[in-house]
């Protein structure tokens, strides 16, 4: 039994040893660069491998329409797409951006324009009306002796920054301002609504003066206030639309705005002659300079 067991072990050993043999010699062939050595194609005889010319050249071959060439490389076409999307995702960035700013501005007008509407809402209501009705736009003028002088005049103060941002969104559509800094065009075109209603409360305060008639130019510089104040409260959703209504859209928003501003500016001109009715036939000379140099030339 143990004679067996040496002989078995023997045979393991001649067998690894012979192939451990054969591992070593594989390995110091490759190691002298002489390839494997049971490689045939040394022993073959050698095959003429015949080049074949062809008409593209190397470029040519590049832009070949083969689905499975893989050296297909970028024509001039591909990279005038790239920068064209690289272009349209920069503009809509800017626009992005754009509106971002302008989310302040939306918000500051909107939580005043509720605050007015919570503590003004009997009186706002009366100034629509009084648009249409000349008994009530009498009555409201008679209130304002009273303490609604001072709300009126913050309601109508406030107005003055909706409407400047209208001209600012204005301005943005039509690319006659830049649009970096919003908030600086804001206050600027804000001031620019503020003076310029305040200049024709100063030349209706003189013409009243003038002509004698300082009632009926009090009654109109109130019809000014009453429908420039209904104005900037209506122009701030309208911003609102303007500003964020799809591009297809928003020039349909503006014109809508300026309709508005249209519609009120004729109502305020025909609230102007019931008022100044009277004064229309004790001097219709010096009317009509007003009407032309004051209403129509601005």
């Amino acid at each position: 039994m143990l004679t067996y067991f040496w002989e078995l072990l023997y045979k393991i050993l001649r067998i690894n040893g012979l192939l451990l043999g054969i591992l070593l010699m594989a390995a110091s062939t490759a190691q002298a660069g002489r390839g494997n050595p049971f490689e045939l194609n040394d022993r073959l005889p050698p095959v003429e491998v015949e080049e074949v010319a062809t008409d593209q050249s190397p470029q040519e071959e590049a832009e070949s329409d083969n689905p499975f060439n893989v050296r297909y490389r970028s024509t001039d076409e591909d990279f005038e797409r790239e920068d064209l999307l690289l272009v349209a995702r920069g503009e809509r960035k800017a626009v992005l951006d754009a509106r971002g700013k302008l989310l302040g501005i939306h918000l500051f007008l909107l939580i005043f324009l509720g605050v007015f509407w919570s503590l003004m809402r009997p009186t706002l209501t009366a100034c629509y009306k009084s648009l249409f009705n000349s008994n009530v736009a009498w009555q409201l003028y008679r209130r304002k002796a009273g303490g609604l002088r001072s709300r009126l005049l913050l309601a109508y103060l406030f107005s003055f920054l909706s409407i400047g941002f209208f001209l600012y969104l204005l301005t943005q559509h039509f690319d006659w301002l830049p649009g970096d800094h919003p908030w600086v065009h804001w206050g600027l075109l804000s001031l620019g609504a503020t003076a310029f209603f305040g200049l024709k409360h100063l030349i209706l305060a003189i013409a009243g003066w003038l002509w004698e008639a300082p009632l009926e130019t009090k009654r109109f510089s109130f019809a000014i206030q009453v429908n420039t104040l209904l104005l900037g409260m209506a122009l701030v959703p309208a911003n609102l639309f303007i500003s964020y209504a799809p591009e297809e859209t928003t020039g349909i928003m503006v014109f809508g705005g300026l309709a508005l501003v249209l519609a009120v500016y004729l109502l305020r001109g025909l609230r102007g002659l019931d008022i100044g009715n009277g004064l229309l036939r004790k001097s219709p000379l010096l009317f009509l300079l007003y009407i032309c140099a004051i209403e129509i030339a601005p």
